[in-house]
C-alpha cells in the first residue's frame, strides 16, 4: 500500500529476483572457475553472465519497480522506463494466459511513444478498440496492439486484472 489513502501501490514479488540472483550468482562463479581451467572463450559467458547478474540486481533495487493506481490513473514504473495511464484510455483490463503464465492485458487510446514530436498516428484520437472477442486471448492479442502489465507483482493475474477495473469503474463513474 502506498502512503498516500487515494493511491494503491503494488511492488514485485522479490522471491522470484532473489532466486535469479542466485542461480546467475552460482552460474557466474561457476563460469569464471571454469575459464580458469579452461579457455578463454568461456570468459565471454562469464561477462554475459556478470551482465544479466547487474541488470536483475539492479531491478531488484526497492522503488525500482512497482505498480500504482491512482484517481486519475495508474502508472508503471520498471527500471529502463517509466509509463502513465489515465483511465479514460484504456479499455477493461483481462488476464491472459501465456505458455508460462498469465499476465494483465489492456489497450490504449494512443501507442507507446505518440507523445513523441513527429510521432501522431491516424485516428489517434479514436476510443481504444476491445480486445478482441476470443474465449482465450493470446500473446498474439498483446503483439497486435495490447498492452500487458511487465508483471502480476505476486498477485494473481486475474484478481489483479479485477483490482484495476474496480479503480477504473471508480473513476470513470
Amino acid at each position: 500500500m502506498g502512503a498516500d489513502p487515494d493511491s494503491l501501490t503494488f511492488r514485485p514479488d522479490r522471491r522470484g529476483t532473489l532466486i535469479a540472483l542466485a542461480i546467475l550468482g552460482a552460474m557466474t562463479v561457476g563460469l569464471a572457475v571454469g575459464a580458469a581451467v579452461y579457455h578463454w572463450l568461456i570468459w565471454i559467458l562469464v561477462v554475459a553472465s556478470a551482465c544479466g547478474l547487474a541488470t536483475v540486481g539492479f531491478a531488484a533495487l526497492p522503488g525500482r519497480s512497482y505498480l500504482r493506481l491512482d484517481p486519475q490513473g495508474f502508472d508503471i514504473k520498471t527500471p529502463l522506463r517509466a509509463r502513465r495511464f489515465a483511465w479514460a484510455d484504456v479499455t477493461p483490463f483481462v488476464a491472459v494466459p501465456l505458455s508460462y503464465a498469465a499476465v494483465v492485458a489492456f489497450r490504449a487510446r494512443s501507442a507507446p511513444g505518440a507523445d513523441l514530436p513527429g510521432a501522431d498516428l491516424p485516428g489517434a484520437d479514436l476510443p481504444p478498440p476491445d480486445l478482441p472477442p476470443t474465449p482465450k486471448p493470446t500473446a498474439a492479442d498483446i503483439a497486435a496492439g495490447a498492452e500487458a502489465l511487465p508483471q502480476t507483482y505476486g498477485h494473481d493475474a486475474e484478481d489483479l486484472a479485477a483490482t484495476m477495473n474496480r479503480w477504473r469503474e471508480r473513476a470513470l463513474g
